[in-house]
Parts: structure tokens; C-alpha cells; sequence
């Protein structure tokens, strides 16, 4: 067994459905530093199941942890790994007109001064 054969083709992370987006702020610290990790991110217009998302909040974005609430109102409950913040609280229809994203990887930078030499 080849230990490092890749188990996905490398043309699937360039490919055009995809973007790198750098994670700003503290809201999902410690799973994703800001000015530091980053997000492969598939753009989506609408709810995808639990997952962490990129919204737009009319200023900018920011990165959420999204689930539905059960609640029987067709809810989703955003939240971030920081406890400081609060939760959001959206029905699917408020949440689908400022969807931006999925996030389908995680890009944590274990050494910046290569990352900056690249």
C-alpha cells in the first residue's frame, strides 16, 4: 500500500467550483484561526444539511456552524467555536438569501513563514 497515494484526484481541488477563502475573525477559534487558517468552499444558495457555512451579514462574511433546530419551525441555529458570541438564529428561507458557501475543507497553516515564502 502506497502511503502516499492520494485517495482524491488533485484535479478536484483546483477545480472551478471551488474556492480558498481566508477566515477572518474569532468567531470559530479554536477550529479555525482567523487571519491565519483558511476554507476550501464550495459556493451553495441554499441549506445543505449541518455543516459550517459562510454568510453573508451585509457588511462582510463570517464562518458559522450551521444545524437545524427541530424545532418544528423549519429553524437553523448558527454558531461559532468562540463562546463570546451568540447564537443566530434563522428560519431556512432567511438563511438561503445570504448563504455564500460550504466549507468542504479545512486549511489550517501549521508553518506561515513557508506559507509566506511560497
Amino acid at each position: 500500500m502506497d502511503f502516499f497515494a492520494p485517495t482524491i484526484q488533485a484535479d478536484v481541488l483546483q477545480s472551478p467550483d471551488l474556492r480558498v477563502v481566508p477566515i477572518l475573525g474569532d468567531r470559530m477559534t479554536p477550529t479555525l484561526k482567523g487571519d491565519r487558517d483558511y476554507a476550501l468552499m464550495r459556493p451553495v444558495s441554499t441549506y445543505r444539511g449541518e455543516g459550517i457555512y459562510c454568510v453573508s451579514d451585509g457588511i462582510g462574511f463570517d464562518f458559522f456552524r450551521v444545524e437545524a433546530t427541530m424545532d418544528g419551525k423549519r429553524g437553523l441555529r448558527l454558531f461559532g467555536d468562540n463562546e463570546m458570541y451568540a447564537d443566530r438564529f434563522y428560519t431556512i428561507e432567511e438563511f438561503d438569501c445570504c448563504v455564500l458557501g460550504i466549507v468542504v475543507v479545512d486549511l489550517k497553516v501549521r508553518n506561515e513563514r513557508l506559507l509566506a515564502a511560497a
